[in-house]
């Protein structure tokens, strides 16, 4: 039955190398997005210290923004802001919500849960996220 040990092995081994290979993109990916991340800061740091819009092409228009959680059923709305734990705004990254992405409030809850809608697919997001997401109605 050696046969059936080598299929054994080779069936390992390939195993093997989609983990090693899967860790290989999740660290590309993980890389990209840190780039992506550092070059936002680095438009956010130079924004401030201009006083103009920048990279981002955003104005210093504080007054216009609030949380999403404020965001009424059925609007569309640009993220301006996220001010989440690092892992928790990869997460939303990841998903397609960036900053300047915009969403669509699908439905509410008294209470600051939302189901939002990013490049057509619905999300639900608990009020400890909303409330840390700055929009502006679109």
């Amino acid at each position: 039955d050696h046969a059936g040990d080598i299929f054994r092995i080779e069936a390992y081994g390939i195993y093997l190398g989609l983990v090693k290979a899967s860790g290989i993109l999740y660290n590309a990916i993980d890389n990209y997005y840190q780039l992506i991340k550092n070059v936002h800061d680095f438009c956010q740091a130079t924004d401030i210290a201009r006083g103009s819009a920048g990279c981002s092409g955003q104005t210093g228009n504080a007054e216009a923004y609030m949380k999403l959680y404020e965001g009424q059923k059925g609007s569309t709305l640009q993220v301006i802001h996220m001010d989440l734990p690092l892992q928790t705004e990869r997460r939303l990254e990841v998903l397609g919500m960036l900053e300047g992405t915009r969403i669509t409030v699908v439905n509410r809850k008294k209470r600051g849960a939302m189901i939002i809608k990013i490049r057509g697919t619905r999300f639900a997001v608990g009020e400890n996220i909303t409330e840390h997401i700055e929009v502006e109605e679109v």
